[in-house]
This record gives structure tokens, C-alpha cells and sequence, in this order.
């Protein structure tokens, strides 16, 4: 099974992606800004990282380098 996070500020938006995943026999965390799809990242280690790259709170490349300086720390 494929783990997934999925960073989505609309919540339309998450529920559409959301059924087609789940649909396909994924596992899905819907997080509503950057911050928390950093905490879903750090807490369920997904495999793949679907961001929207127009949030509100942050952008999906603050969110790669945050996890980039992650991963090389660890």
C-alpha cells in the first residue's frame, strides 16, 4: 500500500483528491497548510508528497528545503 500526504488548502479540493486515493487503495492524510503537512511527513513517513504550491501558510519549496535539511540531519 502507498502512503501519501497531501498538502491542500481547499477543502473541495482535498475531498476530490482524497476519494480518487483512497479509491485506488492509498493511504491519505489531508493536511491544510504547509506546517501541518511537514508534521504528517515527520509523523507517518509517507511515500509520496502532493503539495499545492499556492498555500496560505507555506509554499511547497520552503516545505522541500525544510525536509531536505531534514533528511540530511538524519
Amino acid at each position: 500500500m502507498v502512503d501519501l500526504v497531501l498538502a491542500e488548502d481547499i477543502p473541495l479540493q482535498q475531498n476530490l483528491i482524497q476519494y480518487f486515493v483512497e479509491d485506488y487503495g492509498a493511504s491519505i492524510k489531508c493536511a491544510k497548510d504547509g506546517d501541518e503537512a511537514l508534521w504528517f511527513a515527520s509523523v507517518y513517513n509517507p511515500d509520496i508528497a502532493i503539495l499545492d504550491p499556492n498555500m496560505s501558510v507555506r509554499k511547497w519549496f520552503s516545505i522541500y528545503g525544510t525536509d531536505q535539511a531534514y533528511q540530511s540531519k538524519y
